[in-house]
């Protein structure tokens, strides 16, 4: 695909949000946020890299089970390995969890070819072009009275993200997500071959409405915090519209 052909779309829950993502600062969720989330639009298994069953038995893979819970962020009351079963093996926990320490930052995909961006208002070539896009917009609104939105420039606003997280030394990636139910198997093989871009930028295939475009940070060093804010990103120069919906 190329970017250039693109828009990104970006949904705020206040327009202060919106504003101080303009600015400058990109704001992005730990990949734990998505755990359970009251939220439906989000509720996900972000980032997993273990699997935990029911009887408090944890699932991980094999070989390398040390190194797959030093790539964990934390793992809690590991009583021990229980037995093996084919590629993985099985701990007793009381507890568990495990994720991919990294953050997110996502984007709905919308091709310029779909739409035509006039003051603010977009017309779209077809009735199922926009049909799709108010799924998406209907889905993220929730209990929301509004939602408060920003259009960018695909390409430009991954130039700058790009730039910003180079000379700040923050280890990045990027990518347009792609929806299958990945099971466990095709997680752990991830894990040893140390690939974890298809967790990053899989997503089941109930969420494909979303048409997701993601941006993914890995900071230095460990952090526990829930969010990390980006700063300097030069968004002002990407911005092609703003608007709210309902309207």
């Amino acid at each position: 695909m190329q970017l250039s052909d693109y828009y990104f779309v970006k949904c705020f829950g206040k327009q202060s949000y919106r504003d101080t993502f303009n600015s400058g600062e990109l704001f992005f969720g730990h990949v734990k946020e998505y755990w359970g989330a009251e939220n439906a639009f989000q509720q996900d298994f972000e980032g997993r890299i273990l699997h935990q069953e029911g009887n408090g038995l944890l699932i991980a893979a094999k070989p390398g089970f040390e190194s797959v819970l030093k790539q964990a962020r934390s793992v809690h009351d590991i009583e021990g390995i229980v037995k093996e079963r084919g590629d993985a093996i099985i701990a007793r926990t009381t507890s568990a969890s495990s994720w991919i320490n990294g953050y997110i930052c996502c984007f709905y995909l919308l091709p310029k070819r779909n739409v035509i961006l006039q003051n603010d208002k977009m017309v779209f070539a077809t009735d199922t072009m926009e049909n799709k896009f108010k799924v998406f917009l209907a889905n993220y609104i929730g209990d929301k009275r509004v939602v408060f939105a920003g259009i960018y420039d695909a390409a430009r606003l991954c130039k700058a993200f790009e730039e910003v997280c180079t000379n700040q030394g923050v280890p990045f990636a990027r990518d347009m997500v792609k929806y299958a139910d990945m099971d466990t198997t095709q997680v752990f093989s991830c894990i040893n071959r140390g690939d974890i871009s298809p967790i990053i930028f899989t997503k089941r295939k109930v969420y494909s409405y979303q048409q997701e475009y993601r941006m993914f940070i890995a900071p230095p060093k460990e952090s526990a915090a829930e969010n990390y804010r980006l700063k300097g990103v030069a968004v002002a120069s990407c911005i092609v519209a703003t608007f709210e919906y309902p309207s």
